[in-house]
């Protein structure tokens, strides 16, 4: 009879030392494999090809934030931000991941050599950085979005007023608003005897720009009275109101 352990059993011990197998992720755009390494297991792994592997995942987090740089909206054209959700894909399981077997790294004997501490501390700090990026990513998208609808919205005002003109009448007895309109600036009000009124948003009184021309003969100009009695009867609902921010 052979003496030692069956088959089985000697299976069954080596098997407790054999590595988890490596999972392909796509994070920033290229792939990346990891491994779950549960608790202590980690311990047993070859240093080197350890040190490796967390080092690939480090250099793919920051690959991410990388091509996630950039708050302004021209950094965000659309497109841009059509590949924006293939850039995350992948990103908080990996980050999960990585967070869990550098966690566990901490309590192996060669964890204070090499270029472990290192790759242990940098990989923390990119994991942090890379899960604040892609939490604010998509508002850094929607400003980017709402700016470029704002500035096509202020070169169309020029055509939108021209138009609206055209419904002013030869004369009126009291000034007539045709067309206004609120940006960044505060309310205009436009009037067909080329008057025009503001009122800023940091001021409380409206100022009036009155008419280039003088009244024809026999008419009287418009008090500033009836400017603003005009503006205050003017619907709020036919202000042009550029697209929201924030």
């Amino acid at each position: 009879m052979t003496r030692g352990c069956p088959a089985a059993l000697l299976w069954v011990a080596c098997s407790a030392h054999l590595s988890p197998p490596p999972v392909t992720h796509r994070v920033g755009g290229v792939q990346v494999a990891l491994r779950a390494w549960r608790g202590s297991e980690i311990c047993d792994a070859e240093p080197r090809f350890l040190l490796d592997e967390l080092t690939a995942v480090n250099s793919a987090l920051g690959r991410y934030l990388d091509r996630a740089r950039g708050d302004a909206p021209q950094d965000w054209p659309e497109r841009r931000i059509a590949l924006a959700d293939e850039l995350g894909e992948g990103l908080s399981s990996v980050a999960d991941l990585h967070q869990q077997n550098l966690g566990a790294l901490a309590g192996c004997g060669f964890a204070a050599s090499a270029g472990f501490p290192f790759v242990r501390q940098r990989g923390l700090a990119l994991i942090e950085a890379a899960r604040a990026r892609a939490a604010r990513l998509p508002a850094v998208i929607a400003e980017a979005r709402r700016a470029r609808a704002r500035e096509a919205w202020a070169k169309s005002l020029p055509s939108l007023r021209e138009a609206a003109r055209a419904g002013c009448r030869a004369r009126s007895a009291a000034p007539r608003v045709f067309f206004a309109w609120a940006d960044d600036q505060g309310t205009h009000w436009c009037f067909c005897d080329g008057a025009r009124v503001s009122l800023a948003d940091d001021r409380q009184e409206p100022e009036l720009e009155p008419p280039l021309r003088e009244p024809a003969r026999g008419r009287h100009p418009f008090t500033q009275q009836q400017y603003l009695d005009a503006v205050r009867d003017f619907p709020h609902s036919s202000v042009a109101a550029a697209p929201e921010q924030g």
